[in-house]
């Protein structure tokens, strides 16, 4: 009877977060069917870097769920090759996937965001792992996604401001890598504004605009 169904839900114990990790994609949003290109590449044996170029098209095109489902599916193939650099740089794009997922409209329900957060989490740690188990040190991509890990914690959990300071260092770890990393001075524009250092914040999205533009606008006009 329905008085038994519901205590059967109640009675249910929390996911892990392993079990979230491998929760299927339907439960984060994502089309439950395989997309023709993820059949499509499959089977055709392409290389990681295919995976990640047909992902970041559909993000490009606002197809945010046939990215996701993409970065899913080559995450799977690539479980062969474990200890793989490919490997890592497509489970940090699933997890750069996941936070920017949680934090953007349509807004999913917050336990839904939380799962994503957590998620991204666990993949973020698993490729610094296999870096690790390859000998590489700490690098860029690292450090920025647990930057904005960090940020998304400090989003969903206002009145953390751990997570902030935490985002701060983690985005000036990144610049003293590369200071060119057009995402870590937008990481640290975000950590501004969220700051309410607003001159500070303009001006560093300003400086992004500029290195984003091929040239200067031939009508005169400048960021």
């Amino acid at each position: 009877d329905a008085s038994s169904s519901s205590s059967r839900q109640r009675a249910q114990p929390p996911l892990s977060e392993q079990q979230v990790v491998a929760a299927p994609s339907a439960e984060v949003g994502l089309p439950a069917e395989e997309l023709a290109i993820v059949t499509r590449l499959r089977e055709g044996g392409n290389a990681p870097a295919e995976w990640r170029r047909e992902a970041l098209l559909c993000h490009a095109d606002f197809r945010s769920d046939e990215c996701g489902q993409i970065l899913e599916a080559a995450c799977q193939v690539e479980q062969v090759t474990q200890y793989s650099m490919e490997r890592t740089l497509t489970m940090q794009m699933l997890a750069g996937h996941c936070i920017s997922r949680a934090m953007s409209p349509p807004y999913l329900p917050m336990a839904e965001r939380q799962k994503l957060l957590v998620k991204a989490k666990s993949l973020v740690e698993q490729a610094e792992q296999i870096n690790m188990a390859g000998g590489a040190i700490a690098n860029v991509e690292s450090f920025l996604m647990n930057g904005f890990l960090a940020l998304a914690s400090h989003a969903i959990c206002k009145k953390n401001e751990e997570e902030l300071k935490r985002a701060e260092v983690l985005f000036n770890a990144a610049l003293r890598i590369d200071n060119s990393s057009p995402r870590a001075h937008v990481g640290k524009a975000i950590v501004f504004a969220h700051a309410n250092e607003w001159g500070k914040a303009l001006s560093t999205f300003r400086q992004v605009f500029k290195w984003a533009a091929p040239w200067a606008p031939r009508s005169g006009l400048r960021f």
